[in-house]
């Protein structure tokens, strides 16, 4: 056969070879694959210091991609600190300060209170992927994370379970496969809810059958953490997210045992609740066994996610692209990491908790009698020493950074719903 003709039967075989094959995304026009973990605290897995391997796959992920060993989550309970992932903004910018159940709570005996929704004029990740030639997709196993409450705003689909399992949520995504893998560029979020109390004692990971109380708590919630990684990797390998893909995972809190005298999350802010993990993993994105110590925020997570998928964000955010960091061109020094909580209490009072990590120091401040906790968040990652009388001038320069720092944060219209009282209940 002469070169050229030869040429030609090549060509031909590659094009039919791409046609058969279902061939339709261009190469390097990745897939995105948003995954969080409820409830997962960082430290509980292995490569943020936890002493026992929870989550092989998360680790081997983590491995082959980028790790932030100082990730912060905008709040310590999911709705307002999912809202801010999606969409790049503090709890008092999108107005979700509070979740479906918490609020239900109080609206039985008050009807007047009415729950606060995401606002139709704040831009979120799916919308952000949508414009961009996205088929959007979200299952999220937390009922919190609502339809009518706004978090489905740019998804073509979009389904809520409630405590269902991670086993139920994979099959949802299963359900979708076919329709996922013909759509071209995909944007997929999940919300697993596993780890979340009440703890399930996983076999064959749960190894706390002599344990008690809140130890036999904590087994059982590590063998959540393995479950959920289980989980993932079921569907890493079901949807070939080994190539083309971008996976991030995170969580939106973490979860206190005791750590300073409770147990759950929603109630505080020290680290046990606000640091969590944070994970990118892309083979195709040059970068791999990357290491993190810089500040983050979930916040950042949108932009991030952009930037790797090539999209120019224009819509407002808060968050900054980490992928120059990552890859070393740029430095975080210096950078202020915020947090936010706020919770209505019975008796009409409201709980207001602000944090802000800086320079390796850290302050919690409530509006319960002005109190003030302050750290040495590298010395004493774990907060149990509050140095605030020891470092007053550094405790008043901290409170001021607050302050300016909310003042320069944009606020959107609220949007408020009423509270269906008759509807089946989720978790906090």
């Amino acid at each position: 056969m002469r070169p050229f003709r030869l040429l030609q039967f090549l060509l031909i075989c590659l094009l039919s070879f791409s046609i058969f094959t279902g061939c339709t995304r261009k190469a390097g026009k990745p897939n995105v694959v948003l995954l969080v973990i409820d409830t997962l605290r960082a430290d509980y897995l292995p490569m943020y210091g936890g002493k026992e391997t929870v989550a092989p796959f998360l680790e081997k992920l983590s491995s082959g991609g980028a790790l932030f060993s100082n990730s912060f989550s905008a709040s310590s309970w999911t709705a307002p600190s999912t809202a801010s992932i999606l969409t790049s903004l503090f709890p008092i910018q999108h107005g979700i300060l509070m979740g479906r159940r918490a609020t239900k709570k109080l609206a039985t005996k008050d009807p007047k209170i009415l729950l606060n929704k995401l606002p139709q004029s704040v831009t979120t990740i799916a919308e952000v992927m949508k414009a961009n030639g996205f088929a959007t997709y979200g299952a999220v196993d937390n009922g919190n994370l609502r339809a009518d409450s706004g978090f489905a705003q740019g998804f073509d689909k979009f389904v809520t379970y409630l405590s269902q399992g991670g086993k139920n949520l994979n099959k949802q995504i299963q359900d979708w496969a076919p329709e996922i893998k013909k759509s071209g560029r995909y944007f997929l979020y999940m919300q697993y809810m596993d780890p979340h109390h009440p703890y399930e004692e996983h076999k064959p990971w749960f190894k706390g059958d002599n344990l008690h109380g809140l130890r036999r708590f904590e087994e059982a919630y590590r063998s959540e953490i393995s479950f959920t990684d289980s989980m993932i990797k079921e569907l890493y390998e079901l949807m070939g997210w080994g190539s083309n893909t971008i996976v991030l995972i995170t969580s939106d809190h973490g979860e206190e045992f005791g750590d300073h005298g409770s147990g759950g999350h929603g109630r505080t802010l020290y680290g046990e609740l606000v640091r969590v993990p944070l994970i990118i993993y892309y083979p195709d994105g040059g970068f791999s066994g990357k290491v993190v110590s810089e500040y983050v925020s979930s916040v950042d997570i949108v932009p991030t996610l952009a930037s790797l998928a090539g999209i120019n964000l224009t819509t407002p955010h808060e968050g900054i692209n980490l992928v120059p960091v990552i890859k070393g061109e740029k430095s975080l020094t210096g950078r202020e990491i915020y947090n936010h909580l706020w919770k209505r209490q019975k008796a009409g009072t409201v709980l207001e908790l602000k944090g802000l990590a800086k320079d390796k120091k850290r302050l919690i401040e409530s509006n319960k009698k002005g109190k003030k906790l302050f750290f040495d968040i590298e010395n004493d990652r774990h907060e149990r020493k509050n140095i605030a009388n020891k470092n007053t001038e550094l405790v008043t320069e901290y409170s001021q950074r607050i302050a300016k720092f909310e003042t320069g944060l944009k606020t959107y219209d609220r949007e408020w719903m009423p509270v269906p009282l008759d509807e089946e209940e989720g978790d906090d």
